[in-house]
């Protein structure tokens, strides 16, 4: 709520959110987020089953039973996914789970900023001293143990899923 108020008002009069709104504005937030999430592992196992097991393959019957599968209904018909899913090539290769474990860190990583205050100067001062300042001179893991001060966990995530 603290960081909406300040960061928004009407383009015209400058008048904050009325609290209402702003209520049902964070109720919305995770709306379909069940969906969202079984999405993005539909297709990461989807790129990992065509990139992992032999021969040749009929990617759209893969896709569709897969889809079956995950989510209890048919895909639409005549229709062919693969077709469009540029991250199948192009260097992704099995990789298009890291989309998913990237959450994985940035919840943990967020996480210390929910602990000490969104606002904390100190806070951001480490973020940018530990994470942003050395950007890819050294190993991006070393960089969020830094930050955190301890090893990387999935509790974050795992907590902003309700599990």
């Amino acid at each position: 709520k603290e960081i909406l108020r300040m960061i928004s008002g009407h383009y015209k009069t400058g008048e904050k959110l009325p609290e209402d709104l702003l209520e049902k504005m964070l109720a919305a937030k995770d709306f379909n987020e069940g969906y969202a999430y079984m999405r993005q592992l539909h297709f990461a196992l989807f790129d990992m089953k065509i990139h992992s097991s032999p021969g040749p393959h009929d990617v759209t019957r893969v896709y569709n039973d897969m889809h079956r599968e995950l989510f209890g209904y048919d895909v639409l018909k005549d229709t062919h996914f693969p077709a469009g899913f540029g991250h199948l090539m192009g260097g992704y290769d099995a990789g298009y789970y890291g989309y998913l474990w990237s959450e994985v860190y940035c919840e943990d990583l967020f996480s210390r900023f929910k602990a000490e205050g969104l606002l904390n100067e100190k806070t951001g001062a480490d973020y940018r001293k530990s994470i942003l300042e050395p950007g890819n001179m050294r190993d991006a893991i070393d960089l969020i143990r830094e930050f955190l001060g301890r090893e990387p966990n999935a509790d974050a995530f795992s907590k902003k899923l309700g599990i």
